[in-house]
């Protein structure tokens, strides 16, 4: 479990559906993810399911963002494409509507990085987003994130061909800015 001031970040469940199944569902929320919105508590079981067989199987790591004061599950976050390899992995992650605006993303994320940096020894963090997707830009770049390009048709969306915009963070970048913060 990861904590911040306002947030716990703790591993997925599957009686975590009916919270998630209502951020899921919803289309603003599922807008530039490569899921439609979800109609049936059974998806949001099995996304679940998916997401806690990739943490089994070494290939992520995603988990459930529950508010410290409300105890609210607001989101999820994680790590996805994990190449142990090249110490490599991609970040995934959706919040409620209803937290929109309010900087929640942004402090789970941070402790997400330190910990995919620091704890389980990752040179290179990812993010693939919708060109249309500016509250993401927004987040990825105010986490120091850079932009590295276009990748053109580069999936199926909801029935037609999007690219997306490829943005990177390296351990020594995130280090840097956490030094400069401090």
């Amino acid at each position: 479990m990861l904590v911040t001031k306002r947030l716990r970040l703790r591993p997925m469940l599957l009686g975590d559906a009916s919270s998630l199944f209502n951020v899921w569902s919803d289309e603003e929320t599922t807008k530039y993810m490569d899921i439609e919105p979800l109609t049936s508590l059974q998806q949001a079981e099995e996304m679940i399911s998916f997401f806690i067989v990739l943490t089994q199987r070494g290939k992520g790591h995603h988990f459930t963002l529950v508010t410290e004061e409300s105890k609210d599950i607001i989101g999820t976050c994680g790590f996805h494409e994990w190449n142990h390899d090249h110490h490599r992995a991609e970040i995934g992650y959706e919040l409620s509507r209803d937290y929109w605006g309010h900087g929640y993303m942004k402090e789970a994320l941070h402790i997400l990085l330190h910990t995919g940096f620091h704890q389980y020894g990752l040179k290179r963090i990812e993010a693939k987003i919708d060109p249309h997707n500016h509250r993401s830009r927004y987040l990825l770049e105010s986490l120091g994130f850079q932009k590295e390009g276009v990748l053109r048709s580069y999936e199926e969306l909801k029935g037609r061909r999007v690219d997306l915009e490829l943005y990177s963070l390296l351990k020594e970048e995130f280090t840097l800015s956490l030094k400069k913060d401090s």
